[in-house]
């Protein structure tokens, strides 16, 4: 008798177990290319970031122009970088070492929240 089993095909340019944001101590918060695409932050010049004392979260909010006013984005080949060492400083938020927190894309307030509250566990990351 035959086992008969489903397979369906998994894509890993396309899967996304956690959405998950890398910072650094310097201030730097950096996504992956993928993730910043997802995210709606690919392509974007500059960002405005707002912080949440209550419910610890960072709000990014992109914008496809540069003003002096906001924060530059960098874009890398597989990443996108935001600068704000003097926002870290400001609030005293960022960590010792680098962590990875979970974001999401909130469609009300049109800007993702990183959760500095909701840190990814340490493990094996992408690659072997």
């Amino acid at each position: 008798m035959r086992n008969s089993l489903d397979f369906t095909k998994w894509d890993a340019r396309t899967a996304l177990e956690y959405p998950a944001v890398t910072v650094f101590p310097t201030g730097l918060i950096k996504f992956n290319a993928m993730l910043a695409k997802k995210l709606r932050l690919w392509g974007m010049k500059s960002a405005r970031l707002a912080y949440d004392p209550k419910t610890k979260r960072i709000a990014i909010r992109a914008f496809d122009y540069r003003s002096k006013r906001l924060v530059s984005v960098h874009h890398h080949l597989k990443s996108l970088c935001i600068k704000s060492k003097t926002f870290s400083e400001f609030w005293r938020i960022f960590p010792r070492k680098e962590r990875r927190f979970h974001c999401f894309y909130d469609t009300v307030q049109n800007a993702v929240i990183v959760e500095l509250e909701n840190p990814v566990p340490p493990g094996r990351r992408r690659g072997w």
